[in-house]
């Protein structure tokens, strides 16, 4: 429970005085694992391992990817072909049916 407090204490006085989140945080652990003499004991070869695993993340890479692909259609005026028959039909079932533009949308 000690080091518990003392981990929300450290962190929130680093927040205070404007560290940044990553760092703060990676301060925090080290503190905690200094103030509990097991910083030595852990192996010097698990962070490269711990930080390729947590970089080595689908959802994480595909994020950057997707905005990439994205801005490559839209250089591309891949976009604008795309939409075009959807706003030339918009206006005229819209007349007909009024929430035919979000059922158009979808498809």
């Amino acid at each position: 429970m000690l080091m518990l407090i003392f981990f929300i204490g450290l962190l929130l006085i680093l927040f205070i005085v404007g560290v940044p989140v990553a760092a703060s945080i990676g301060l925090t652990c080290l503190a905690v694992l200094w103030a509990e003499n097991d910083l030595l004991n852990i192996p010097i070869t698990l962070l490269p391992l711990k930080m390729m695993h947590g970089v080595n993340n689908f959802p994480l890479m595909a994020v950057p990817f997707f905005i990439l692909a994205a801005n490559m259609m839209n250089k591309g005026s891949v976009t604008q072909a795309s939409l075009a028959p959807h706003r030339l039909s918009d206006p005229l079932f819209h007349r007909v049916l009024p929430w035919s533009s979000t059922v158009g949308s979808v498809m």
